[in-house]
């Protein structure tokens, strides 16, 4: 019993080893993507250079249409409009919003394309205005609230949330009125939603978290008779962040979106573009891929020599691959460490850790500067 581990962990290295000359860098399919400036008018529709409020540094997929990487939106006078960052599965990271005169509006984080956390929104001259805690299941709850005047009217999950903001309904955005009692969290009592002509679109009650009835109304306002017997404000999506510039909807002077496209594709829009953000593929026709310190043989013995293996896998054994994709910063450093196929939770942990603390990398070069670029890696593991 005494020789156990040490042999299981012999046969892991030997493993690695062994399969080492299957251990390479695999190119991820996506398509090609390139630096783009998107310019958005007051109604967050794709318009001209010259009548553009928003302006939008980004890295597009021509294919999908989809943005990846940093996206950042600036007002025509340079000062920050929007932060946040998009990977494969959409919005991912911190997110913020400003005010055109520089004032942070809204901070929080997604999660896989959803607001996850604790998000904080403030008035334009500074003060904090409400902190909204979102759940992994999409619903959210209101911790503290504050009106214009800098008085509290609910803290701590419990009090009055009256408030306006943008809202999606159906496929339309329109600024609504919320007023609302919460208490310990939980909604309780009367909830309304208005427009901004305080039109109400719907009136539910609560007790304790729990939907009891509610009315809906059309768009003169007139209660619409029938039953409500299931609560339809759960599903109000109130907080689409973005989402409204996200769809690149176009404005008349563009007339449609492959006029649009065509247009924000035009290199002379591009200025000086900030390369820091894209991710290549070794898919791109580069001058030169990555490469670890002393090779691809150095890399293999790296891999082997810092695994360790968790204490779980020892009790049960494990047989099979897990592949781990990271991108190779300019600096050489590794960034966006990525289970492309899982294998064990513990294993998949311990081969992120790795890669995270990869010495420094000799950068892949393209047009005589270094990029980042996408790597991928099958790691075969054999614990018995």
């Amino acid at each position: 019993m005494k020789l156990t581990l040490p042999l299981l962990f012999s046969t892991l290295l030997f493993f690695v080893l062994v399969c080492s000359a299957n251990i390479f860098l695999v190119p991820e399919l996506q398509s090609h993507v390139m630096p783009v400036t998107i310019f958005y008018d007051t109604d967050s529709k794709v318009t001209t250079k010259e009548k553009a409020f928003i302006i939008r540094k980004a890295s597009l997929d021509t294919v999908s249409n989809t943005l990846v990487g940093e996206v950042k939106d600036d007002y025509k006078d340079g000062s920050p409009a929007m932060r946040v960052t998009y990977n494969a599965n959409g919005k991912n990271g911190v997110f913020q919003q400003f005010y055109p005169k520089k004032q942070l509006e809204i901070q929080g984080q997604y999660v896989a394309n959803q607001p996850n956390g604790l998000w904080r929104y403030y008035y334009p001259d500074g003060k904090l205005k409400q902190v909204i805690e979102f759940h992994p299941n999409k619903k959210f709850s209101v911790k503290q609230y504050f009106d214009e005047n800098g008085q509290q009217l609910l803290k701590d999950g419990t009090g009055e949330w009256n408030t306006t903001m943008l809202a999606k309904w159906g496929v339309y955005f329109n600024t609504v009125i919320v007023k609302s009692q919460w208490k310990n969290g939980l909604k309780d009592g009367h909830w309304e939603v208005s427009r901004g002509n305080n039109r109400r679109y719907l009136v539910e009650h609560f007790e304790k978290g729990e939907f009891k009835r509610g009315e809906s109304y059309d768009n003169q306002g007139e209660k619409i008779v029938g039953e409500y017997s299931v609560q339809k404000a759960e599903s109000f999506p109130f907080f689409e962040i973005g989402e409204y510039r996200e769809k690149m909807d176009v404005s008349q002077t563009l007339g449609t979106k492959a006029r649009a496209l065509r247009y924000i594709l035009r290199k002379e829009h591009l200025g000086t573009p900030d390369t820091s953000t894209i991710v290549y593929t070794e898919k791109d026709s580069l001058d030169k891929r990555p490469e670890f310190p002393g090779g691809t043989r150095a890399m293999f013995k790296y891999l082997g020599d810092k695994f360790r293996i968790p204490e779980d896998v020892k009790k049960v054994g494990v047989d099979g691959e897990v592949v781990i994709s990271f991108v190779v910063r300019p600096d050489g450093t590794t960034k966006d460490i990525e289970i492309v196929k899982p294998l064990f939770p513990s294993i998949d942990e311990e081969g992120m850790r790795v890669v995270a603390n990869m010495p420094l990398w000799i950068p892949g070069i393209l047009n005589g500067k270094p990029v980042n670029v996408r790597c991928t890696v099958p790691y075969r593991i054999v614990i018995r």
